[in-house]
């Protein structure tokens, strides 16, 4: 019988830079030998079918519409965007995720549910214990390693800044930096208190170069003897 895979997360703020590291690690881990493959979170492969064209229309109702800031997405209610994100991370585990790992092969995404638990808890309108219920059945990964990174160094990464990621669907009116800057210290918050939660490993990379990030995940990867 052969052995699962495992499955690991990178997580961390807009711009922390998790999926080009994600797939370097992966791609790094494949030309030692090992079958690891990188899983795009809002871009996962998915076979032709039903199954693809059903998740490419979930998919579109969620990432495509915050590049349009004259749709009153903010009409729909916290809940419908909880439940539809939800939907998809139960729809992206159940068709790609969990049969990469039962074919024994090890999966590194870019960033599982966790950055979406923390920006759902600062929604005054949700009771956290229902936000967690949401996620409940996904598949936990074996290691989760954030890279951690000073908003204010995140913002200088970036050339524009999207609707979600400045705060626009939690009071914060405008794509600009400095509501950029605000909304993220809070996520980041969220997000520092499931790290010591959860115990996971973390990588400060305000100062790292790509490469160093990338050494530096393999590295910690290979310590906790995950393959």
């Amino acid at each position: 019988m052969a052995s699962t895979g495992k499955f690991i997360s990178l997580e961390g703020l807009d711009g922390a830079g998790k999926t080009t590291t994600a797939e370097r690690v992966a791609k790094l881990f494949s030309t030692r030998g090992k079958d690891v493959v990188f899983v795009g979170r809002t871009t996962p492969q998915v076979a032709d079918g039903y199954l693809r064209k059903h998740m490419e229309a979930v998919r579109a109702a969620i990432y495509e519409c915050y590049s349009e800031l004259d749709y009153p997405i903010n009409e729909l209610g916290n809940k419908h965007w909880l439940y539809l994100i939800a939907s998809w991370l139960h729809a992206l585990d159940q068709s790609v995720v969990k049969p990469l790992i039962a074919d024994g092969r090890h999966v590194i995404i870019d960033g599982w549910f966790y950055k979406i638990l923390s920006r759902f808890s600062l929604k005054q309108d949700l009771d956290k214990a229902h936000i967690e219920a949401c996620f409940t059945g996904l598949t936990v990964p074996d290691s989760v390693i954030l890279l951690d990174i000073d908003p204010g160094v995140a913002a200088s990464r970036k050339t524009t800044f999207t609707y979600s990621e400045s705060g626009n669907m939690d009071g914060w009116c405008g794509r600009t930096r400095q509501n950029f800057l605000e909304y993220q210290r809070l996520v980041r918050e969220e997000v520092i208190k499931l790290r010591i939660k959860n115990k996971w490993s973390v990588i400060r990379v305000d100062h790292l170069t790509l490469d160093e990030v990338v050494d530096t995940v393999a590295e910690n990867i290979i310590n906790q003897g995950l393959f």
